[in-house]
């Protein structure tokens, strides 16, 4: 046991030198890699989309993506320096001191795909999972839209996806045709670097990521 704490704080410290070396900061602490324990974490707050905030987290050699919902509350505790990471609950949990901010949506399917250990498929099963989708646009911005809609098969990657749901798409012209539309199929992939797309109006887009669905703020 004593063996792993110094191989593990050896790694931490020379983790941080190597980032003040590169002239970057860092938020520090233990990075143990299991669920339920806090870990140091680079947390960066990208844009307010829709409900979401839209945040970065760097922790234990991982970097993801994920939605956080808009509120004062979160948005303080995403900038808070001293924050800590914690794998909890769907996705993951952010803290501040005795506050706390949970995670509701991911958009790194890629990296939660493979740290979820899908990557085999059951025998009989399709290689490529797929089904029938229906969905509407709820938001546009210059980068990002976002769909609300059933998409069953994203459950690949524990995400509980047999309920409504987002799913974040791309805004760019090869996507196009999936925006334009109501109906298209969702196709999963368990290996390469696109875990789920969309084929509508012969285009194909893929799917960035899934989000919970939120409440305009201010609703009860």
């Amino acid at each position: 046991m004593g063996r792993r704490a110094s191989a593990a704080g050896r790694k931490l410290v020379a983790t941080v030198a190597s980032i003040l070396a590169a002239g970057g900061c860092a938020r520090v602490a233990m990075d143990t890699g299991v669920p339920g324990v806090a870990v140091g974490a680079e947390i960066a707050l990208q844009a307010e989309r829709f409900r979401y905030l839209d945040a970065t987290v760097a922790t234990g050699g991982k970097h993801y993506r994920f939605f956080f919902p808009r509120t004062d509350a979160c948005r303080a505790i995403l900038e808070d320096p001293e924050a800590r990471f914690r794998l909890a609950g769907v996705l993951g949990t952010v803290q501040s001191e005795s506050a706390s901010c949970n995670a509701v949506g991911i958009l790194s399917l890629r990296a939660w795909r493979d740290r979820q250990g899908r990557a085999s498929r059951e025998g009989g099963r399709s290689l490529i999972p797929s089904d029938r989708i229906e969905y509407r646009v709820v938001y546009t911005d210059e980068d990002l839209f976002l769909a609300e809609g059933r998409f069953r098969i994203a459950s690949e990657i524990g995400w509980p996806g047999g309920h409504d749901t987002i799913a974040v798409f791309p805004n760019n012209e090869a996507c196009t045709g999936v925006r334009e539309s109501v109906r298209g199929t969702m196709e999963f992939r368990a290996a390469g670097s696109v875990p789920f797309s969309v084929f509508a109006a012969q285009k194909r887009c893929p799917v960035l990521g899934f989000a919970q669905i939120l409440p305009e703020p201010g609703d009860p």
